[in-house]
């Protein structure tokens, strides 16, 4: 019950970095390969969190800690000790890291790049497709409010946000370059990275 307790964290702390990580629209090609992705990546983790568990049963120092607290603890900090690298080998130029570390950001990598993929594919026809359906003013009005009413922002990155969008809206013009951008960010909620 315990290890069950470590697997069911550990989900749950993959599930947040890959929400963190990915926003991906409701209509996508293939979005049941990418649920099925998502969900094979955070039960796995959970899965070897609980397997994890074992380990630290009997683990020095941890021998008195109550076993909820523990299985807490490993699940929490599965991702940490998944990271977990014993040496570095120089492999001709590169310093490959070995221990856990290479297993599980090999598997990362390979599901993250798989997700993003068809991510992207939704994010590009649901920009493309916003921006094509409002003029320049319609979507600068929209994006300015929402930026005003992100709570998570803070006052320098609402200014630096504003900024942008007045400098687009400034340019002249209806560019769908400008709009495809002011519609992914209105979309997505996520700002041009050059920013």
């Amino acid at each position: 019950m315990h290890a069950a307790l470590a697997g069911i964290v550990a989900c749950f702390v993959t599930y947040f970095e890959l929400d963190r990580q990915f926003y991906v629209p409701e209509v996508a090609d293939k979005k049941r390969l990418l649920r099925a992705l998502w969900w094979a990546f955070v039960v796995a983790n959970g899965l070897l969190a609980a397997a994890l568990y074992g380990v630290f049963t009997d683990a020095h120092g941890l021998e008195d800690v109550n076993p909820w607290v523990k299985g807490a603890l490993v699940g929490v900090g599965y991702l940490g000790l998944a990271r977990l690298k014993f040496a570095t080998v120089q492999y001709g130029e590169e310093e490959v890291p070995f221990g856990f570390e290479f297993f599980y950001e090999s598997a990362k990598h390979s599901v993250y790049k798989r997700i993003n993929r068809i991510a992207q594919r939704a994010r590009t026809r649901e920009a493309l497709a916003y921006a094509n359906a409002h003029t320049l003013a319609q979507l600068v009005t929209e994006a300015k409010l929402q930026v005003t009413q992100d709570q998570l922002l803070n006052d320098d990155d609402k200014k630096r946000l504003k900024g942008w969008i007045l400098a687009l809206a400034n340019k002249g013009g209806d560019d769908l370059d400008d709009r495809a951008a002011l519609a992914d960010y209105i979309k997505s909620g996520f700002p041009p990275s050059d920013l």
